[in-house]
């Protein structure tokens, strides 16, 4: 969907916002059933002293992962000036004249493809607060995830001098979200494990002879 300066934002794009905001809490709220269902069978943790709910700061995620912009989109031209496009997974703005602001639930989906490596990293960050990954491992996957776009771009480059109508683009990543999830594992450490290693590491036995 493409709105101009000089057509007033109408019925249909109101429409248009209303059902990708719908869409967008329809993702994320099956993003974190999913979540949730699948941290039963992660190991059991102490949750009564963090800071934030891990539920809390995946939504959080969620929420900036899909709104906030992803990356500074670079198209060369023919002309002094290069094409700049402010790119996010729900919403993009361009520098073309007349000045294009691009959104709707098909570009939401469209956009995942080229960001999806966002999601993977909220995951394994959402795995990190259970104690199932390393932070180290959270860390490189965020990286790997800001940078997805600025690869695909320049696997494009080849592509492109080959087939006229594909546009070449280099792909500047505002890590907003990258970010944000560092801050989160500076200020809100992993809650413990219920009980401690060495007690979730006894055998059954032992428990056996605890109660007798």
């Amino acid at each position: 969907m493409q709105i101009t300066d000089a057509t007033p934002v109408g019925y249909y794009n109101i429409i248009s916002i209303i059902t990708e905001t719908f869409v967008v809490f329809i993702i994320i709220g099956t993003l974190l059933i999913i979540m949730n269902r699948r941290s039963r069978s992660f190991k059991a943790v102490d949750l009564k002293n963090m800071r934030m709910n891990i539920t809390n700061i995946v939504f959080i995620l969620l929420l900036i992962a899909i709104l906030s912009p992803a990356s500074l989109n670079i198209y060369p031209r023919t002309g002094f000036y290069p094409s700049v496009t402010i790119f996010a997974m729900s919403w993009q703005i361009s520098d073309s004249t007349p000045n294009i602001f691009m959104f709707g639930p098909e570009f939401l989906l469209i956009a995942f493809l080229f960001l999806f490596m966002k999601f993977v990293f909220i995951y394994q960050l959402f795995k990190y607060y259970y104690h199932m990954t390393t932070k180290n491992r959270v860390i490189i996957v965020g990286i790997i995830s800001e940078f997805q776009l600025t690869l695909i771009g320049l696997a494009i480059i080849p592509l492109a001098f080959g087939t006229p109508s594909l546009a070449v683009m280099f792909s500047l990543p505002i890590p907003v979200l990258l970010l944000t999830g560092l801050l989160m594992l500076k200020f809100i450490p992993a809650p413990p494990l219920l009980g401690g290693w060495e007690e979730l590491e006894k055998p059954k036995e032992w428990w056996d002879g605890v109660k007798r």
